[in-house]
């Protein structure tokens, strides 16, 4: 969702379109011949829209023209980083890079535990550390790749894990005794 401008973008794996309110299409981005997209992310900040395909990453302004495109096999799942640049996800192996798509660093963070591939990401605004989910395990790393934590959740959790969001309330609760 871009909040800055008010619309959702959509993507499909040949086509990229953003929608108002309403669901009217207002923008749209010609991903190229053979798209073969996977994952995007928007960076809420600039309004710039990263976009993972079969070999490629790139990014796009906010009005559609390129801004970089780089070989990448693809990335699975992606999200912003809250400074420009992106954190993506490929098989086990977390990497984040800056806003000109140069690697900052890669990370495992699930290296001992089961639980295969990285399954999501879930970006911390306050810190912009980040959550990262397997099939049974959760992990917490630091905008640097430190691991700040993670948990092993094979025991408490029956069915895979697939999806995180981090929940902050906005007011906290008032307590009375």
């Amino acid at each position: 969702m871009d909040s800055v401008h008010s619309r959702l973008w959509v993507a499909t794996e040949k086509t990229l379109t953003a929608h108002d309110r309403s669901g009217n299409e207002v923008a749209s981005i010609d991903p190229g011949r053979r798209a073969g997209i996977e994952e995007i992310a928007l960076d809420p900040s600039t309004g710039d829209l990263w976009v993972a395909s079969d070999h490629f990453l790139r990014r796009f302004d906010s009005s559609g023209n390129v801004v970089f495109w780089r070989f990448f096999e693809g990335f699975s799942r992606m999200a912003h980083d809250g400074q420009g640049g992106l954190w993506a996800a490929r098989e086990d192996t977390l990497w984040r890079l800056n806003s000109y798509g140069k690697v900052l660093f890669k990370v495992r963070p699930f290296g001992k535990w089961w639980g295969g591939d990285i399954v999501d990401l879930a970006l911390d605004q306050k810190d912009n550390s980040l959550c990262v989910i397997n099939r049974k395990s959760a992990a917490r790393v630091g905008p640097d790749g430190e691991l700040l934590g993670s948990a092993n959740l094979a025991g408490a959790v029956r069915d895979r894990l697939f999806a995180a969001v981090l929940y902050r309330d906005v007011r906290p609760p008032t307590l009375r005794i």
